[in-house]
């Protein structure tokens, strides 16, 4: 009969790890220089970015109200006038479609 080998007992040791070596610093002279024109784009970016994601929570609440007032209306789907709106109840979102549609009488007559 062989001997069964017993697990060490205690917090196992961890292997000891090198201290991380301090980053050299920036020597003078190979710094980027500032770029105005990246720079003035950046901020530009973020500005239209904030209001992008102002819109867009907008949007949502809008899109938060028509769902609701489908709801009310016992509604999953309106269409008139070539404005389509469609509520997919597998995940309670709306759809909203718009299409072109040319006024009655306005329509020009090819046959002459």
């Amino acid at each position: 009969m062989t001997k069964k080998k017993s697990k060490p007992k205690g917090k196992p040791k961890e292997a000891e790890k090198p201290a991380p070596q301090p980053r050299q610093a920036r020597l003078p002279g190979t710094e980027d220089a500032v770029i105005a024109e990246i720079e003035g784009l950046a901020e530009q970016w973020a500005e239209q970015n904030d209001e992008l994601s102002k819109v867009k929570e907008e949007r949502d609440l809008t899109l938060n109200k028509l769902l609701a007032v489908m709801h009310a209306n016992h509604r999953t789907r309106y269409k008139r006038d070539g404005v389509e709106v469609v509520v997919k109840p597998e995940d309670e979102k709306v759809k909203v479609k718009f299409k072109k549609v040319e006024p009655v009488g306005t329509a020009v007559d090819m046959s002459a």
